[in-house]
C-alpha cells in the first residue's frame, strides 16, 4: 500500500513493486541528500556485535553459542583495551527464538559498562520491546537507541516478509534505514561480478524506496555485503578479489559516483581459524578495498564468513584494527619529527640529514613489519590474545545500576515471556 501511494506501480497478486526512472531519480536524490559529506579521521576503537550464532573456544570447534558463551564473551568485551561499544557478539541457541533479543539485551544491560549500541533485530513484533529497553537505557521516551534500520537481502530482488514487517514497524522513528544485500555470484546471482554489482545496486535502491514509502523523513544509508561462490567446495567466499571487485564496484557507484552513503562489510572473511591466518585475511580485504576507494572498515572476532565469533580473534581484531585505522589516518605523529630534522639539515648546508641518528632510528622503526603480521609470530599472536581475554575476564566487574532500573528490565522481560510465548 506504501509503495503504491508512493507512485510505484504493483502487482498485488504477484507482489511485484516497480519503480519508474523518474521515481529512482528522485530516491537517489534523497540518498544523496541524506550524506554527511567525507567523514573526518576513522573513530578509534573496535566496536564488538554481529550476533553470529556459533561460538570457537580456543583449540575447540564451532557450535552453537549458548547463554554461557555470551555471558563471558561480554565480560570479556567490556574489559578489553580498545573496545569502544557493544552490541550482542553471540545469538543466545538456549534461549526461545522469539524472545531472544530481549533476553539478551537485557543481559546486556546489567553485564557491560560500555556503551551499548543498536543491533540488527531481523524479527517483527520486538519494536515495542526494543523502545522500551532504550527508554530504561537512554532515560528518553520513545527511545529508538536498540533499533537498527540494518535489513539484509539474501533472495535477489527480494524483500521477505520478515524484513517489510521489520521496516513497517520502525518507520515512525526515522532510524537511517540501510538496506544490505547479500548477492553470492555463483550462487544467488548470476557468477558474472557485474550481475552482482548491479542487483545489490538495485536491492539497495528498493530498500530505500521502501524507507521513504513508509516514512519521507527516514535518513538513507547503504551496505554492502557480497561474495563469490568456490565451485571446489560450495561455500561462498568473502575475501577473494571477486568479492572485493564486486564491494568495491557498488561503493563506487553509489557512493563515489552518485554521492550516497554506501559501506563495505568488512568483518565477513574466509579465516575459519583465530589467529595469523585470519590476520592476513583481513588485513588484505581491508587494505585492498581501500585501494579501490571503500575505505579499511572494521573487524569484530569473526571467522568463516560471518558465522562464527571467537573471543581470542576479538583480541587480535582490536590490534589489527588499530594498524589499519593509522593507516587510513595518515601518517603516525612521530613522522613529523622526522620532518622536523629534515628542515633543521636543511638550514646547515654542512650537515647531511639521512646521517642524523633520528632519521635512521625512523626508518628502522618504520620500515619494521609489526608482529601481527610476521608470519613467524603467528603462536605469539594467539597466546597473546588469550592472556588478554583471560586477564579480561580476571579483572571484570559488573555495572552498578539502581534496584528500580533493575526491576524494570526483569519486568520487560517477564512481559515480553508472558505476550511473545
Amino acid at each position: 500500500m506504501a509503495l503504491e501511494a508512493f507512485g510505484c506501480a504493483v502487482d498485488r497478486d504477484g507482489r511485484v513493486a516497480r519503480l519508474t526512472e523518474s521515481q529512482v531519480a528522485g530516491v537517489l536524490a534523497a540518498a544523496k541528500a541524506c550524506n554527511a559529506g567525507e567523514p573526518g579521521a576513522p573513530p578509534k576503537g573496535t566496536p564488538v556485535g554481529g550476533i553470529q550464532p556459533l561460538f570457537l573456544e580456543l583449540g575447540g570447534r564451532p557450535r552453537a553459542a549458548r547463554a554461557g558463551d555470551l555471558l563471558i564473551s561480554l565480560k570479556i568485551a567490556d574489559e578489553l583495551v580498545g573496545v569502544r561499544s557493544i552490541g550482542p557478539p553471540l545469538t543466545n541457541s538456549e534461549a526461545n527464538t522469539e524472545t531472544e533479543p530481549i533476553e539478551t539485551l537485557a543481559l546486556m544491560m546489567t553485564t557491560c559498562k560500555r556503551w551499548l549500541e543498536a543491533f540488527d533485530v531481523p524479527q517483527p513484533g520486538l519494536t515495542p520491546y526494543l523502545v522500551r529497553m532504550g527508554e530504561i537505557y537512554t532515560g528518553r521516551p520513545a527511545s529508538a537507541h536498540f533499533l537498527s534500520g540494518i535489513y539484509c537481502v539474501t533472495t535477489p530482488l527480494t524483500f521477505g516478509d520478515r524484513v517489510c514487517r521489520c521496516m513497517i514497524e520502525r518507520a515512525e522513528y526515522s532510524i537511517t534505514a540501510v538496506p544490505t544485500p547479500m548477492p553470492i555470484s555463483g550462487a544467488n546471482v548470476p557468477i558474472s561480478p557485474f550481475a552482482a554489482m548491479a542487483v545489490a545496486i538495485a536491492e539497495i535502491i528498493a530498500g530505500w524506496a521502501i524507507a521513504l514509502a513508509l516514512n519521507p523523513a527516514n535518513p538513507l544509508a547503504g551496505l554492502i555485503c557480497s561474495g563469490s561462490l568456490d565451485m571446489a567446495t560450495g561455500k561462498a567466499r568473502f575475501s577473494r578479489l571477486e568479492a572485493i571487485r564486486q564491494d568495491a564496484g557498488v561503493v563506487q557507484v553509489l557512493g563515489r559516483g552518485l554521492g550516497c552513503a554506501v559501506w563495505c562489510a568488512h568483518n565477513y572473511t574466509d579465516a575459519s581459524e583465530p589467529g595469523y591466518p585470519a590476520v592476513a585475511d583481513k588485513h588484505f580485504k581491508s587494505l585492498t578495498l581501500n585501494q579501490f576507494g571503500a575505505g579499511v572498515g572494521c573487524h569484530q572476532g569473526t571467522l568463516d564468513a560471518g558465522r562464527v565469533y571467537s573471543n581470542e580473534q576479538l583480541a587480535i581484531d582490536i590490534e589489527l584494527n588499530d594498524l589499519l585505522q593509522r593507516h587510513e589516518a595518515g601518517l603516525p605523529g612521530d613522522c613529523d619529527m622526522m620532518l622536523d630534522a629534515l628542515t633543521e639539515a636543511g638550514e646547515d648546508i654542512g650537515r647531511d640529514w639521512l646521517s642524523d641518528p633520528s632519521t635512521a632510528e625512523h626508518m628502522r622503526e618504520f620500515q619494521k613489519p609489526p608482529d601481527l603480521l610476521r608470519p613467524e609470530a603467528a603462536q605469539d599472536i594467539l597466546k597473546r590474545a588469550q592472556d588478554k581475554c583471560q586477564a579480561a575476564l580476571a579483572r571484570y566487574t559488573p555495572p552498578e545500576l539502581p534496584g528500580d532500573k533493575l526491576t524494570e528490565i526483569e519486568r520487560l522481560v517477564d512481559s515480553a515471556r508472558q505476550e511473545l510465548l
